[in-house]
């Protein structure tokens, strides 16, 4: 089956340019398929008449509040459609298309940059310890299974919720410090997380980290 790259956003964020600035940068040359998630209500302006193939629309309320039901409901439309791993990140990311492919997601069932810092890379970590939303998550099919097992996610962030679920499913999730969520920039990162604090991003970081990465040729 084939992966997927699940990139959470909103209607208040699309119109902002946070989806250009992706479109523009990271995802031209990714050879993984990816869909924006966006929720039923329009904030912060009007649903035009055609959207992009790249977006879909959940049948759950766009505010932050609803971002974990966002992404169950975006999980489960991912297993309707036949996609194998699933890489859960957010519209303040960016992705190394070609360390992502090579990075051996595959081998695991929840992987991502959890915050255990005595725990080396590839190491199993505690059970019950969730990888940080803000660098992404992969989910494999068997862990994804759980997921869409749930009616109702109990908090509103999808990366804590995630590893209640993977939890209680018995999944220890495997560390991987190449999802880098501490900001800034890593030379061996497969994803950063740009936002420098709670709500402090602006898109033209993105295409900063896309310029200094083709200087570096690491694209």
């Amino acid at each position: 089956m084939r992966p997927l790259i699940l990139i959470g956003s909103c209607w208040q964020h699309m119109y902002k340019g946070y989806h250009d600035a992706i479109r523009g940068t990271w995802v031209k040359e990714c050879p993984i398929e990816y869909k924006f998630v966006l929720g039923s209500n329009v904030i912060g302006g009007h649903r035009p008449l055609c959207l992009p193939s790249d977006t879909i629309i959940m049948d759950v309320p766009d505010d932050r509040e609803y971002l974990a039901h966002k992404i169950l409901a975006a999980v489960k439309w991912s297993k309707k459609e036949k996609y194998g791993h699933i890489l859960v990140v957010w519209n303040d990311t960016y992705v190394f298309h070609k360390r992502i492919v090579e990075s051996g997601y595959e081998k695991w069932d929840y992987s991502g940059h959890f915050r255990e810092e005595d725990v080396k890379q590839g190491e199993k970590v505690n059970l019950g310890c969730y990888a940080s939303g803000g660098s992404g998550y992969w989910l494999s099919p068997y862990a994804s299974d759980f997921v869409v097992q749930e009616d109702k996610p109990d908090h509103w962030a999808d990366d804590l919720w995630v590893g209640r679920v993977m939890k209680k499913a018995g999944i220890r999730g495997t560390q991987d410090y190449r999802f880098f969520s501490s900001g800034g920039y890593d030379p061996a990162c497969v994803t950063v997380h740009l936002s420098r604090g709670s709500g402090i991003y602006t898109p033209v970081w993105m295409w900063q980290t896309h310029r200094e990465a083709k200087r570096r040729n690491e694209l």
